[in-house]
């Protein structure tokens, strides 16, 4: 009876669990949106998954072993001398929110730590991809890394968003 219990203790004891490899890129330089996301790749490495995010915001704990962060930080840079006004329509403001992010997109894309990681496809591999949904440059990582997508937004969801979705959503209808 004791070798059965010893053998039972043992298989206990050396049971291996494997977290996922989560890789994260959350572009936007607001605050009030990368809020949103932290406690999200907090709690994931908090239960054991190795999680690397990209991110204007980094959590810097170094609590986290289980986090690897990467500061892109000066994307506020890009955005600190933009002011919405009344004197812009509408569509010019919209005009201008995209043409904002598809130069954040540019240079972070340019930066470093994101080349690092499109140099390094063959050397990294992930079992996940988290991005900011609303911006879909960055879905391009999921073909990259072959690994299902999760989109996450602190917004309601826009028509491109729905649209990527296949969901309707009609801009007279709900602006």
């Amino acid at each position: 009876m004791s070798s059965v219990l010893t053998l039972i203790l043992l298989c206990y004891f050396f049971v291996i669990s494997y977290g996922a490899r989560i890789l994260g890129i959350f572009m936007t330089p607001s605050y009030s949106h990368q809020i949103v996301y932290q406690p999200i790749w907090k709690e994931l490495s908090l239960k054991g998954h190795q999680v690397t995010i990209y991110t204007p915001n980094p959590l810097n704990n170094k609590s986290l072993t289980n986090l690897t962060e990467y500061d892109l930080g000066f994307s506020y840079d890009l955005v600190k001398d933009v002011y919405f006004n009344d004197s812009r329509t509408p569509s010019e403001n919209v005009k201008l929110v995209f043409e904002i992010f598809e130069n954040i997109f540019e240079k972070q894309m340019s930066h470093k730590y994101l080349q690092d990681l499109v140099k390094n496809v063959k050397n990294e591999s992930y079992d996940l991809l988290l991005v900011e949904y609303m911006w879909q440059s960055y879905y391009a990582f999921k073909d990259i890394f072959n690994v299902p997508m999760v989109g996450l937004t602190s917004l309601p969801l826009t028509m491109f968003s729905s649209d990527a979705l296949g969901l309707d959503k009609h801009p007279v209808l709900d602006p």
